[in-house]
């Protein structure tokens, strides 16, 4: 009777570790991406909320109404530039 074992195979271990390799590559780049995604979100909301302050609240904070309308004006022409169609 004859038995035959299993030989490891020598390549075995460097799968497992290209695997896995692979695999903290994409968590990155999925994080960095949620990460990049949500400053761009809140980026836009702060723009928002400077652009609907009232002159008195702008005086409070000291920042006048002519850069945030340029500012405003260049997120709204980037985002018509995203949007498809």
């Amino acid at each position: 009777m004859t038995i035959i074992t299993a030989i490891p195979s020598a390549t075995t271990p460097a799968m497992w570790r290209s695997a896995l390799l692979l695999v903290a590559r994409l968590r990155r780049f999925f994080n960095r991406w949620a990460a990049a995604t949500t400053a761009y979100h809140e980026r836009q909301v702060t723009l928002f909320a400077l652009h609907r302050l009232e002159g008195y609240e702008l005086d409070q904070t000291r920042i006048y109404r002519g850069p945030i309308d340029d500012v405003v004006e260049k997120a709204a022409q980037l985002r018509k530039r995203r949007r498809p169609g």
